[in-house]
């Protein structure tokens, strides 16, 4: 199975925003406990 250049880019960049929204989501959970 090979996987086009747009679609890896594009499941990358999908990726990357569901690290930043976990990152930050936890970022507010540590906030609101201090």
């Amino acid at each position: 199975m090979i996987l086009h250049l747009e679609n890896i880019k594009r499941m990358q960049y999908l990726f990357g925003l569901e690290k930043i929204i976990e990152e930050y989501m936890i970022w507010q959970l540590v906030r609101e406990k201090h």
